[in-house]
């Protein structure tokens, strides 16, 4: 667990620096067509979060009712490492964002980009620490984006901190590109 919440923190120091002392213009900026802009890139991952964070709630209540209790290390399985490791940056691979999730809803003020940012962050935290104690192994999340996909819980936290890392180095990359020095 605490591997988890300290990748949170780099993961919340990292959008704060890439966002850091952004003018609107710049924050919106896409380096070329086709890309994203640094505020695309963040709010994309809190749609993701929005998404994903309510079925990971509904599946550690169930869990708890159950007495679905256990102990790591746990096991995240083949298709799992599979979907964490094919999001670490450096992206060697390309995917193509889930409709819906692709042209998120842009705030073009800094502060209440990485406020929304952050409070997602923790909620996250909070999941992580309120997962502790149960069997992640055989808690099972369903994808809400591919009704063939279901994950144990403890490929899940790793999957989503690995697709957070790969799109805030996406917006590290754009902020490099529109904003140097």
């Amino acid at each position: 667990m605490e591997n988890l919440v300290q990748q949170i923190k780099d993961i919340c120091q990292r959008a704060e620096w890439v966002i850091e002392r952004l003018t609107p213009e710049k924050l919106t900026q896409r380096p070329r067509s086709g890309s994203w802009s640094i505020a695309e890139c963040i709010g994309h991952l809190n749609i993701i979060s929005d998404d994903y964070h309510p079925l990971i709630a509904a599946a550690i209540e169930k869990a708890r009712r159950g007495n679905l209790v256990g102990k790591g290390p746990f096991d995240p399985g083949f298709m799992g490492r599979f979907m964490f490791k094919s999001m670490e940056p450096p992206v060697k691979r390309k995917f193509k964002a889930v409709k819906g999730t692709a042209n998120p809803k842009v705030i073009r003020d800094a502060n209440e980009l990485i406020a929304a940012f952050t409070a997602r962050q923790k909620e996250l935290q909070r999941l992580i620490e309120d997962a502790e104690g149960l069997d992640q192994q055989k808690i099972k999340i369903q994808s809400p984006y591919a009704w063939w996909l279901r994950l144990r819980l403890c490929a899940v936290f790793p999957f989503i901190l690995a697709h957070e890392r790969r799109h805030i180095w996406q917006a590290e990359a754009v902020r490099r590109e529109v904003a140097p020095g």
